[in-house]
């Protein structure tokens, strides 16, 4: 048996992209069956959905520090509510962004 290692920060972002994305797309049979008119329990999709989505994002984040791409800041995050604003307004929707 071979033991997989991904110390290429190039792969470890890549798999983390696809975990991230697995865990975003739990969701799509969940309403599938919703849409069929069944109630599917939500304790069988989260637990699935949060490993995805923690477990991509944490080895994105470790292998952009491996690649020496700075962090996203507060400034990058700020600017990011300041438009989401804008555009929510320009919608009509008045929402606590």
């Amino acid at each position: 048996m071979t033991d997989v290692s991904l110390t290429n920060p190039h792969q470890l972002h890549k798999y983390g992209t696809i975990l991230l994305w697995a865990g975003i797309l739990v969701w799509a049979p969940y309403f599938v069956v919703r849409i069929i008119g069944e109630s599917p329990s939500l304790l069988m999709y989260l637990p699935f959905h949060l490993l995805g989505v923690i477990g991509g994002a944490r080895m994105r984040t470790n292998a952009n520090k491996q690649l020496g791409n700075p962090l996203k800041s507060e400034e990058d995050t700020n600017g990011l509510h300041s438009t989401l604003s804008s555009q929510a307004s320009l919608f009509g929707f008045h929402t606590m962004l």
